[in-house]
Formats: structure tokens, sequence, C-alpha cells
């Protein structure tokens, strides 16, 4: 676990660690340096949603909380060929219900931090997924499969540390918190973004609106109708309004000029499974119903034929001019 400087003195291997800039990372960095008495060294792995001014921010926060060196390393495009094109080629969700964003990137960013960490001479890793979710599986799974020699640390998931907790921690140490501190887990990449909260784990109110992140005052300021083409060629989006684009670029410039370009579902709770298997019906959760009736989707997906999708026209364009008498 140590190397030997030219004078002779041992020198600690750093430990890599995956690092977002949210309140768990940002608490390791500090906290790992302190228990395994071993230099930090952060990773930052760029699958979207990250542009210039945050990857700043994120430099600067971790060089301020102890990491003796940042990374950041952009892996959009090795993200959209290796699984992204794969996911709009076959309007893939999971259990058929569910759209994968975030949660798509954690193996990218894994074989990501284990290739950067032999780069840096490491033979260890540390991660900053919970218990509470699948992130820590898809983690350890990828980590263990691609770099089975490295060591693995979760200390946020062994010890279980409260948001609570690693916010006092900062604090305590007038080390730099996070913009929304332990309130708001914020997860955010090129196909979509998660917020976790407090209102997100009983489905009984809505999280309020400054803490959304690229739909904030959609209900409040609704933007004007816009219409844009997009063109597909074998399944890969291509061009933009008539200009060619790489698929990053095309996917970068939707998000930018606030045109959702994710996969809206029925709430779960009302698909057949959930309502013959647990009973659930409509008004069970209120908020996630009326959320999802302001939200038109449209089955546009690549088995249509034009047939098919002539006849979606023309039932949305009669629904809007008997709406409209």
């Amino acid at each position: 676990m140590s190397k030997t400087s030219q004078t002779g003195a041992p020198v600690a291997q750093p430990i890599v660690l995956a690092y977002s800039g949210g309140l768990d990372t940002s608490f390791l960095v500090p906290w790992v340096a302190e228990n395994y008495q071993r230099p930090i060294i952060t990773v930052t792995v760029d699958t979207g949603g990250i542009d210039a001014a945050a990857a700043k921010l994120l430099r600067e926060r971790s060089l301020a909380l102890g990491a003796i060196e940042h990374h950041q390393v952009d892996a959009r495009t090795d993200y959209f060929e290796q699984v992204l094109r794969f996911l709009i080629m076959g309007n893939v969700r999971r259990g058929a219900l569910y759209p994968l964003c975030v949660g798509a990137e954690r193996v990218m960013q894994a074989q990501t931090v284990a290739r950067m960490a032999r780069k840096l001479g490491s033979d260890t890793i540390a991660h900053g997924c919970t218990a509470a979710g699948n992130d820590q599986v898809r983690f350890e799974v990828a980590l263990r499969t691609l770099a089975p020699d490295l060591t693995v640390l979760a200390p946020v998931r062994d010890r279980a540390f409260r948001r609570s907790e690693e916010l006092e921690y900062l604090q305590q140490r007038s080390l730099p918190v996070p913009p929304f501190g332990a309130a708001y887990s914020i997860n955010r990449g090129l196909w979509g973004v998660t917020i976790g909260g407090k209102e997100t784990l009983t489905s009984a109110g809505s999280i309020p609106d400054d803490a959304w992140v690229l739909s904030r005052d959609a209900f409040s300021k609704p933007k004007a109708p816009e219409r844009h083409r997009i063109l597909f060629e074998r399944g890969r989006p291509v061009a933009l309004d008539g200009a060619a684009l790489p698929p990053v670029t095309l996917i970068e410039q939707l998000e930018a000029r606030g045109i959702p370009s994710r996969v809206y579902f029925t709430p779960i709770h009302l698909e057949p499974y959930y309502r013959e298997r647990f009973g659930f019906r409509p008004g069970d959760f209120p908020v996630a119903e009326r959320v999802a009736a302001s939200i038109l989707a449209l089955p546009f997906h690549t088995n249509l034929s034009d047939t098919e999708m002539d006849e979606v026209v023309a039932a949305l364009q009669s629904a809007v001019v008997r709406a409209a008498a």
C-alpha cells in the first residue's frame, strides 16, 4: 500500500474516489483521507450534464476538500456508443416500464475510474453509493468484473452514514458544501436527471420548484410551443432541424433548447401489473397522477409503420380541434 520516495521515506498510494461533487462524495474526500491516512485523488467521469462552469466548480471543490489531484474524463461519446445508442434503438425500459437514464451510466463510470486508478498507480477505489438503491450493485459488479485486483471501498453504504451526519462533518471543519446540502441527491447525465429527497420516498408530495434542474418553472412559466425535426438513420439521431450533428451534440442541443429527449411513462402504480399485484388504484398517489396528466406522451417508436404514424397524427389533430371547439 505504499511506495518509497527519493529520500527513502514511504509514500502511501493514493485512493481514487469516483467523484460526482454531491454531498456523499464531497464528504468522502476528507473522511477517507482522515480514516485511511492516504492521499485522495478524485475522478469525475463526464457522461453528460457538466459544462465548463460546472467542471471548474467540481475541481475547485475537490481540491478545497483536500484531494491532492482532480481529473475529469470526457466519456460522453463512449457512453453513447457503448450504451445509449442501444437504449434509443430499442426503446429500452426496465421491466418494459421504467426509462433508463443515469443508472445506465454507472458501468461506463466504473470502468473509466478503474482505468484511471491503474494509470495513477492506485490499488483502491472508493465510491459514494448508499445501500438504498441499485447504483451500489452497478458499480461493484462492474468493478469486480473489470478490475478484480482493485480494492473497493463503500463507506457511505457500509457505515450507514446519514446525509445530515455528512453535512455536519463538513460544516464542523469549515469545508465546502454542495449547493443542495443534505436536502436532495441529484444525478445529471446525458440522458436525464434523477432527484432524490424526502418527497420522493413516499410519493405523497412533490419536490419544490427550485429543486428541479432542467424543468424548473415548467408549470409557472411554461414555454411557447415549438416544432423541431430530428432525423434518424438506422436508429441513430444524426440531424436536428436539418443540421447534421454528432449524436452527443444533438442531444445536448435539445437539452439547451429545453426540449425533453427522454421517455415519459404512466405512473407505475397505474400499470396493470402493479394494479393487479398490489391493488393500487387511481387517487393513491395524486401528485404523480397530476404531473403525468400534464404530459402528452405519443406512441411514436421505431416499429411504427408510416400508416400507423399517420393515424397517430390524425388522431392528435382531431383531438386538438375538438378541444378548441
